[in-house]
């Protein structure tokens, strides 16, 4: 985290100000932590043929409720995401980043 001059428009950036706020300091690493399990879960997805939400849940220590919005972000923002029910998330054949 770089703490600089400017905050609050630029994300990542924390003036000195914002820094003794805690609680923006617990908004912008809640922030970090998903953006890094978002590209863990791409990662996952390119290196293996299935991965399953569960397991994702207990590599990342979060719920697999927390799983499942990831995965409907990662949907949201293009990525062709295949899924089957109690079987697990790949990526559609063919597809790469």
């Amino acid at each position: 985290m770089i703490v600089g001059v400017h905050c609050c428009l630029d994300l990542t950036r924390i003036c000195i100000s914002c820094a003794l706020d805690q609680r923006v300091l617990h908004v912008d690493l809640l922030a970090m932590k998903r953006l890094d399990r978002l590209q863990g879960i791409l990662i996952a997805l390119q290196s293996r043929t299935v991965v399953r939400a569960e397991d994702l849940a207990q590599q990342y220590g979060v719920s697999v409720r927390t799983i499942y919005r990831d995965i409907r972000s990662l949907e949201e923002s293009g990525i062709p995401l295949a899924a089957e029910a109690g079987v697990g998330y790949s990526l559609v054949q063919g597809y790469t980043l």
